[in-house]
């Protein structure tokens, strides 16, 4: 759920703002990780007072950040009839701090194991894609292969296919 919301904080902003939209939703998420881990591990296990006043600190970096947002990177404008998420960045805001709270409270075995199986995960995504690869095939091949366009139109089956069996598809059987 962290990548979903700081995707659509990203996605929303991204046109307003191209640069600093991304720089402000990585700087969301890694401070709201650092105060959700300092208030859980500080605090609530350790019962540190500091920890809690660095916890509220960060809170209010991370609230900063989410204005921040708002105000330097509007969002982009979209269709009237399409429907917004309501109180973005505030809603994905709050859900990106919930989520690092609920790892936070994540014995750190159980952190290790999940970031292994991330590890893993994104090591076997990159080796496939490096040896399926089209580039790896030749560019030349790759180019001159008949790649339809963003604006072109893919032909329907109906289109494929030859006359008498569109005939027979498109119309009704007559039960005998």
């Amino acid at each position: 759920c962290i990548m979903t919301n700081s995707s659509l904080l990203v996605v929303r902003t991204r046109d307003s703002s191209p640069g600093l939209a991304h720089k402000l939703t990585g700087a969301l998420v890694v401070v709201a990780a650092a105060t959700m881990f300092t208030f859980q591990k500080g605090y609530v296990v350790g019962e540190s007072s500091a920890a809690l006043y660095i916890s509220i600190v960060l809170l209010v970096v991370t609230i900063a950040i989410g204005v921040t947002i708002f105000v330097k990177c509007p969002q982009n404008a979209s269709e009237g009839d399409l429907f917004r998420a309501p109180l973005v960045p505030f809603i994905p805001m709050l859900s990106i701090l919930v989520n690092w709270l609920l790892v936070a409270q994540m014995a750190e075995k159980d952190i290790a194991r999940a970031f292994i199986w991330i590890g893993a995960a994104i090591l076997t995504y990159f080796m496939y894609g490096f040896s399926h690869s089209e580039g790896r095939k030749g560019w030349a091949k790759m180019l001159n292969h008949g790649v339809l366009g963003l604006n072109e139109v893919r032909p329907s089956m109906s289109d494929m296919m030859s006359g008498d069996a569109k005939k027979s598809l498109l119309s009704p059987v007559a039960d005998k």
